[in-house]
């Protein structure tokens, strides 16, 4: 494995020794269950600081692809991944199940696009690019909590008839028509105030408090599979957030 640590990167050292363990685990050098080297090993051996590398695997543990036992170790839990992305039919109505909650939701729009420039300068898709452009409203008991507005490569996708996806999760049909496997997630959470046509989603006054949650979906090859943006009122944010 490749431990190099790039002394002129902007990206911190941690996150760059987090990213070669992330990619070894992704293209099976580190394979499910297999205990990380220790900090005495990489710190001996490469000079790493105990400081950067349990940074390193913290960050490795909070995005799912490690977890610790106390006084044995880290270990490789990249199964985390695939039942969390792939393997659940629906994760988001699961959590919400999991919180105690009813779990439904409600396709408002299925349908075609051509990318346009917002999409391609934010997320790197080619001009004129055909997406699948996905909505969704998912409540908890009843009430609504989380609105999805969602887009996918169709080229992923084409041998799919795009109404066929109703009330399903994309991921498991990523991997089954086009070998994608969802390896990892970048999302940033903003507040927001709620416009009307929001509000009146939500069954809630215009100008009340909200979340947005703004994000992509890459494949085990880097590549951008998703791309989210999800809408949570605040006082609803205990459905979905922990």
């Amino acid at each position: 494995m490749n431990y190099k640590i790039e002394a002129t990167s902007t990206v911190a050292y941690p996150t760059q020794l987090k990213n070669h363990f992330k990619a070894a685990i992704l293209n099976g050098e580190f394979k499910d269950k297999d205990l990380l080297p220790d900090y005495e090993f990489l710190s001996k051996t490469y000079g790493f600081t105990q400081d950067m590398v349990r940074s390193a695997y913290n960050e490795l543990i909070r995005e799912g692809y490690a977890k610790r036992i106390k006084k044995t170790g880290v270990f490789v839990h990249h199964t985390f991944v695939v039942d969390h992305m792939i393997e659940k039919m629906v994760p988001i109505l699961e959590e919400i199940h999991s919180k105690g909650h009813e779990a439904s939701l409600d396709d408002l729009l299925i349908e075609v696009v051509k990318s346009d420039e917002v999409l391609n300068l934010k997320f790197g898709f080619k001009e004129s690019q055909e997406l699948l452009h996905l909505i969704r409203l998912f409540k908890a008991d009843g009430i609504a909590v989380l609105w999805m507005d969602a887009y996918y490569p169709m080229s992923y996708l084409r041998q799919l008839d795009i109404q066929s996806l109703k009330g399903k999760s994309i991921y498991p049909l990523l991997k089954q028509v086009s070998g994608c496997i969802p390896s990892s997630v970048e999302k940033t959470l903003s507040a927001i105030i709620l416009n009307q046509k929001q509000s009146e989603i939500f069954g809630l006054r215009k100008g009340s408090a909200g979340g947005l949650i703004t994000g992509s979906t890459k494949d085990q090859n880097n590549n951008v599979i998703e791309v989210f943006f999800d809408i949570i009122p605040a006082d609803r944010l205990r459905f979905i957030i922990k």
